[in-house]
Protein backbone atom coordinates (compact mmCIF):
# COMPACT_ATOMS: atom_id res chain seq x y z
CA UNK A 1 0.00 0.00 0.00
CA UNK A 2 1.24 3.49 -0.78
CA UNK A 3 1.76 6.19 1.82
CA UNK A 4 -1.27 8.06 0.46
CA UNK A 5 -3.49 4.98 0.81
CA UNK A 6 -2.26 4.45 4.39
CA UNK A 7 -3.05 8.07 5.26
CA UNK A 8 -6.53 7.76 3.76
CA UNK A 9 -7.18 4.52 5.65
CA UNK A 10 -6.12 6.18 8.91
CA UNK A 11 -8.43 9.13 8.23
CA UNK A 12 -11.35 6.82 7.47
CA UNK A 13 -10.91 5.15 10.84
CA UNK A 14 -11.39 8.55 12.49
CA UNK A 15 -14.85 9.11 11.00
CA UNK A 16 -17.52 9.38 13.69
CA UNK A 17 -20.92 9.37 11.93
CA UNK A 18 -22.68 7.28 9.31
CA UNK A 19 -23.12 10.39 7.14
CA UNK A 20 -19.35 10.92 7.04
CA UNK A 21 -18.81 7.28 6.06
CA UNK A 22 -21.49 7.55 3.36
CA UNK A 23 -19.70 10.58 1.86
CA UNK A 24 -16.46 8.60 1.66
CA UNK A 25 -18.24 5.62 0.10
CA UNK A 26 -19.82 7.87 -2.54
CA UNK A 27 -16.43 9.42 -3.36
CA UNK A 28 -14.90 5.95 -3.75
CA UNK A 29 -17.73 4.83 -6.06
CA UNK A 30 -17.27 7.92 -8.23
CA UNK A 31 -13.52 7.32 -8.47
CA UNK A 32 -14.06 3.67 -9.42
CA UNK A 33 -16.47 4.75 -12.19
CA UNK A 34 -13.96 7.30 -13.46
CA UNK A 35 -11.13 4.74 -13.55
CA UNK A 36 -13.33 2.15 -15.27
CA UNK A 37 -14.39 4.60 -17.99
CA UNK A 38 -10.82 5.77 -18.43
CA UNK A 39 -9.72 2.16 -18.99
CA UNK A 40 -12.54 1.38 -21.41
CA UNK A 41 -11.77 4.42 -23.61
CA UNK A 42 -8.28 3.22 -24.44
CA UNK A 43 -9.54 0.22 -26.44
CA UNK A 44 -11.17 0.18 -29.87
CA UNK A 45 -12.36 -2.59 -32.17
CA UNK A 46 -9.45 -4.37 -33.81
CA UNK A 47 -6.87 -3.66 -31.07
CA UNK A 48 -4.59 -6.55 -30.10
CA UNK A 49 -4.86 -7.21 -26.36
CA UNK A 50 -3.91 -9.79 -23.77
CA UNK A 51 -5.14 -10.76 -20.32
CA UNK A 52 -4.65 -13.50 -17.75
CA UNK A 53 -7.51 -16.00 -17.67
CA UNK A 54 -8.91 -17.60 -14.51
CA UNK A 55 -6.70 -20.65 -14.95
CA UNK A 56 -3.58 -18.48 -15.08
CA UNK A 57 -2.90 -18.71 -18.82
CA UNK A 58 -2.27 -15.57 -20.83
CA UNK A 59 -4.85 -15.09 -23.58
CA UNK A 60 -4.00 -12.96 -26.62
CA UNK A 61 -6.81 -11.79 -28.86
CA UNK A 62 -8.47 -8.98 -30.77
CA UNK A 63 -11.07 -6.52 -29.45
CA UNK A 64 -14.38 -7.35 -31.10
CA UNK A 65 -16.69 -4.95 -29.23
CA UNK A 66 -16.36 -2.36 -26.47
CA UNK A 67 -19.29 -2.29 -24.02
CA UNK A 68 -19.87 0.15 -21.14
CA UNK A 69 -18.03 -1.97 -18.57
CA UNK A 70 -16.53 -4.89 -20.48
CA UNK A 71 -14.70 -5.66 -23.70
CA UNK A 72 -15.42 -8.65 -25.96
CA UNK A 73 -12.11 -10.25 -26.97
CA UNK A 74 -11.92 -12.86 -29.74
CA UNK A 75 -9.14 -15.41 -29.60
CA UNK A 76 -8.40 -17.30 -32.80
CA UNK A 77 -7.72 -20.88 -31.81
CA UNK A 78 -5.70 -22.83 -34.35
CA UNK A 79 -7.11 -26.22 -35.11
CA UNK A 80 -10.62 -27.49 -34.70
CA UNK A 81 -11.89 -25.16 -31.97
CA UNK A 82 -12.42 -22.06 -34.12
CA UNK A 83 -12.87 -18.77 -32.28
CA UNK A 84 -13.35 -18.22 -28.56
CA UNK A 85 -14.94 -14.99 -27.29
CA UNK A 86 -14.22 -13.67 -23.80
CA UNK A 87 -16.11 -10.92 -21.95
CA UNK A 88 -13.35 -9.16 -20.00
CA UNK A 89 -13.39 -6.11 -17.68
CA UNK A 90 -11.27 -3.36 -19.24
CA UNK A 91 -9.05 -3.20 -16.16
CA UNK A 92 -7.76 -6.70 -16.89
CA UNK A 93 -6.67 -5.92 -20.45
CA UNK A 94 -3.20 -4.90 -21.63
CA UNK A 95 -2.23 -3.93 -25.17
CA UNK A 96 -0.41 -6.81 -26.84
Amino acid sequence: MTALANTIADNIRQLKTQDEVNLVIEAIKLQMTYLSRKNIRQFTKGDKVKFTARNGTVVVGTVDKVNQKTVLVKQNNPGMFGTTTYKVPAGMLVSA
